[in-house]
Formats: C-alpha cells, sequence, structure tokens
C-alpha cells in the first residue's frame, strides 16, 4: 500500500481530519485532532482505501471508502452508521461533499452516476441521476441547490431539486474541483478556470505548478502548500522544502497551515507579510497517538447499545450493562433456538416461561406507577387534580410545579393525562425552558422503562414534538440517540418473532 497523507478542514471547531497510511500494518489511520492544541478526538484504523473524509457537521465525520461510507459521530467516539447498510459490488463511492449539514454522495452503479443526498441518521433522502460513467468523477456543492460533477473532459450542473442538467464541455481534462463564495474552481494542467452555476465560464488564471492537492476558501487557493493565489494571480509563494510539506490545509477563519514530515502532524500559523509559516508550531506524533483507536466499523447487530441519560448532550454517553428482564428472556430463547439443544424445556414450556416474565414486569411497571402517584397524595395540588378532568390551566400549573422542583411524583401524575387537546394546548403555551426540561424528563423514562414507549410516543412525545418549538440538534440528541438503540435490536427481535412463528 502506497503511503498516502489527507488533510480536510472544517468551519466549526477548526478541526482536522488525517488519514496515514500504515505500510508495516496494512492499514490505513484516521485521526480527527483540534488544531488550536492537536489533541486526539478520535482515530480508527481500517484496511480498505479512504478516498476522502468529510466533516458533515461539527460532530460527525464521513470517511469515503470504496465501496460504502463510514460516519463517525465524535461525541460519543463510535460509528454513528454506514451507508447503504448493506454492502453492494454495483455500488462505488466516487465522490462527496457537504452542504447545509447533508452529505452527498456521488454514486457509480454499472455505467451511471447518480447523487445520493443522505440524512442525519444515514437514510437516502434523494437521489438524482448526474449521466454516465467516465473516468474519475468528481462532485462539489454551489449555492442554490446545484451540484457540479467533472469528469475528463466535461462538466454537469445539476439542480438537486429536478434533475435538469446544464452540460459544459471543456478543451482540457480537469483534475481538481472546489466550490467557494458560490462559484466552482476548476483545475487543469498550468490554469486554474472559474465557472459560475449556471455553468457559464467567469475568468482563469495561471498557476506556476501542477496541482496535486488545494485548498480553496473565500476565493483563495492554496496549491500543493506553497502557492497561494487570489483568485486571479499569485498572492504568495511559502519558502519550504518540498520534501517536508506533505499536505496542507487552509481553513477559512483562522489561515492555519498543517504540513507532515515522516508520520508528525504539524500545524503553523500563515504569515502573509513574510511569505513563512510562523516560528510557533504545534505538533503531534502521530505514531503515539493511540488511547482512542475504533478498530473498524461495528456492525449493527453486533454493536453495543449506547443510551444517553438525563441532560447528557452525548459526550457523557453510558452504556447499558444491565439488561431488562424481557430482554434478557429473548437472547436466551434465542440462543436456545439456534443451538438446538437435546435436552431442556420443550417449545411450549419455554413460551410460558416467557410469557410470565412478560407478565410479570407489565405488573411490577403498573405497581410502580401506583407507588409514585400515593407519595403525591399529601400534596394539596396533587391531591386535587383529577387526569381525566384535567384542564389546560391545571395541567400548566401541576406541569410548572413538577418540572421546577423535579418531584418525579407530580410529574407521573401529570403524565396520566390522556385529553390529546388539552396536552396540546398545555404544550404550546409551556415555557420554552420547560418544554427542555419536560423532554428530557420523558426521554429518560422512555429508556429506563420500554415498555412505556406505546403510551409516551404515541401521546406525549409525539404532541410535544408536534408543537415545532423543540428544534435544537442538542435537545433532540438524547431522544435520538435511544430510538437509534431501539432500532438496532429491532432484527433480533424480528428474527426470533420469524423463528417462533415457523414453530408454532
Amino acid at each position: 500500500m502506497t503511503e498516502e497523507t489527507t488533510f480536510v478542514t472544517a468551519n466549526f471547531d477548526d478541526q482536522i481530519a488525517v488519514v496515514l497510511s500504515n505500510n508495516a500494518a496494512s492499514v490505513l489511520r484516521v485521526g480527527i485532532y483540534l488544531a488550536r492544541d492537536l489533541q486526539a478526538t478520535l482515530t480508527f484504523k481500517t484496511a480498505e482505501t479512504v478516498r476522502k473524509l468529510l466533516f458533515v457537521n461539527s460532530t460527525s465525520v464521513a470517511a469515503l471508502l470504496q465501496t460504502t461510507v463510514v460516519v463517525w459521530d465524535l461525541q460519543r467516539c463510535v460509528v454513528a452508521y454506514t451507508y447503504p447498510p448493506a454492502a453492494s459490488k454495483e455500488f462505488e463511492v466516487m465522490d462527496g461533499d457537504v452542504s447545509d449539514n447533508s452529505l452527498h454522495l456521488l454514486i457509480s452503479k454499472g455505467d451511471k452516476l447518480y447523487i445520493h443526498k443522505v440524512d442525519e441518521q444515514g437514510a437516502l433522502k434523494s437521489k438524482v441521476k448526474a449521466g454516465k460513467t467516465s473516468g474519475g468523477p468528481k462532485i462539489a456543492l454551489l449555492n442554490g441547490g446545484v451540484a457540479a460533477v467533472a469528469q475528463s473532459k466535461e462538466l454537469r450542473f445539476v439542480e438537486l431539486q429536478n434533475g435538469q442538467k446544464t452540460k459544459v464541455s471543456l478543451p482540457f481534462v480537469s483534475s481538481h474541483i472546489a466550490a467557494a463564495g458560490g462559484l466552482l474552481y476548476v483545475a487543469s494542467p498550468g490554469k486554474v478556470h472559474i465557472y459560475s452555476a449556471d455553468g457559464k465560464a467567469q475568468e482563469s488564471f495561471s498557476v506556476e505548478t501542477s496541482v496535486q492537492y488545494w485548498q480553496v476558501a473565500n476565493d483563495r487557493v492554496l496549491i500543493n502548500g506553497s502557492h497561494l493565489y487570489d483568485k486571479s494571480k499569485l498572492a504568495r509563494k511559502f519558502h519550504i522544502e518540498p520534501t517536508i510539506a506533505r499536505a496542507s490545509l487552509l481553513l477559512n477563519q483562522s489561515e492555519l497551515w498543517a504540513i507532515m514530515q515522516k508520520g508528525t502532524l504539524q500545524v503553523r500559523r500563515l504569515d502573509l507579510d513574510s511569505a513563512s509559516a510562523s516560528g510557533e508550531t504545534s505538533v503531534v506524533n502521530w505514531e503515539e497517538t493511540k488511547s482512542m483507536d475504533v478498530e473498524e466499523p461495528v456492525a449493527a447487530d453486533k454493536r453495543k447499545a449506547v443510551v444517553l441519560g438525563p441532560g447528557q448532550a452525548g459526550g457523557d454517553a453510558r452504556q447499558i450493562k444491565e439488561v431488562s428482564a424481557k430482554r434478557q428472556k429473548v437472547e436466551e430463547v434465542e440462543g436456545e433456538n439456534d443451538e438446538e439443544e437435546e435436552e431442556g424445556p420443550t417449545i411450549a414450556e419455554r413460551l410460558e416461561q416467557l410469557q410470565k416474565v412478560l407478565d410479570e414486569d407489565d405488573e411490577g411497571s403498573e405497581k410502580e406507577n401506583d407507588a409514585e402517584n400515593m407519595d403525591v397524595d399529601g400534596d394539596d395540588l396533587a391531591s386535587s387534580f383529577q387526569p381525566k378532568k384535567a384542564t389546560t390551566e391545571s395541567l400548566s400549573q401541576l406541569l410548572q410545579q413538577a418540572l421546577q422542583s423535579g418531584d418525579d411524583g407530580l410529574l407521573e401524575l401529570a403524565l396520566s393525562v390522556k385529553d390529546a387537546k388539552v396536552i396540546e394546548t398545555t404544550c404550546g403555551t409551556m415555557a420554552s425552558d420547560l418544554l427542555s426540561v419536560l423532554l428530557t424528563a420523558l426521554t429518560s423514562r422512555l429508556a429506563l422503562k420500554p415498555s412505556r414507549a406505546e403510551y409516551l410516543c404515541s401521546t406525549w412525545l409525539s404532541i410535544l414534538l408536534r408543537t415545532g418549538r423543540i428544534r435544537s440538534p442538542e435537545q433532540l440528541q438524547t431522544l435520538r440517540n435511544i430510538v437509534q438503540e431501539r432500532v438496532e435490536v429491532f432484527p433480533a427481535l424480528l428474527q426470533l418473532e420469524g423463528k417462533l412463528s415457523l414453530l408454532g
């Protein structure tokens, strides 16, 4: 495997993503660092070729492999999702770009190209045809929902909403493309060409060196880490040894410059006046960064479930160590069916035992709810509150007192209200800070008692989210993690249901 290093940039926390090959181990190492102090956020090992790295948002980074895309959650240090979920021999990831926190992938299937837009959960949101495959196609996203696709001597400007295409023939072979300021920059031998989003040529300027790698930001083009162009002319030439500058980056805001030298990552500030890098250098030894290694993307059916507790935004995720009686019994029955043991209880006996466990769990939940409601009998507000006759005013008053005081008994009494109109009106008039606390309380109850999911989700959570007053990703992160955990265990339960159906 040839040695290769790649740097990418993001406009979030000045994060740097690096790909470095390791010939001895025949694997690639992917590292994500904070540029200001080079503290490692995550390192990852893979035997597949990494074609490109992209920051999807401030908390996730995507690695484009040959036949799949792996997206890491940088807060939880786990694989958030892979796309597509199932491997396909006809599916090949050619390139990708990010716009408005959405990942757009250039996919080749047979001789045809498609642009896939993937949401934050890894689901396909839209698919647009982008012509036929020839050469090594590349993609760049422009303003106004336009994607530029370049391959060989051709540019295609694709409107992502309706799939309309504008084809532009080139008198040269494009080597690199990048979007900045609503314009498309196209590199050819000895020149950089600029196009508008409608496919019209704007201008071009000569460059002193061929582009091996480049960064385009704010009308500035940094080529090979040594030549900085200001849209139409050479602005600065940095005096560095070509053997030292393995790769470089130019962040949009901080003008940070990174170089690689024999396994050591160095980050320096650009000094535009003296055309050299500043003396202050942050250095990290790549080979010593092993504390946060993740070996391979974890399959959905093998990953440990992660659920966030109340008030946690994602960084303090805790792994579930104690399995509920329901799930433990389900897993035991599934394992026994797989092994087909000759001795042991019959299928009928197993089903009877399983039903007893489920009944006991439901009875325990009801008793706990009754006990919680009894604890608040002494409170005047609780004793006078009748769930079946609740009004918007009485429910609002009860919820406000419960959430501000952290009284679980009062909150359980409020959650026993089932009138959708009263709940909807109450949620629509509550203070925004209390809505966030209510969402956290509902989420924690959903995590601790999955048996309450049907009522909590269909009534309270559904109505609360429909109000449209909770939009912050941070507020929804905990709920998203729990839903993801439920989805991950669903295939195993579905498989068990199928086996039981065959036996019945």
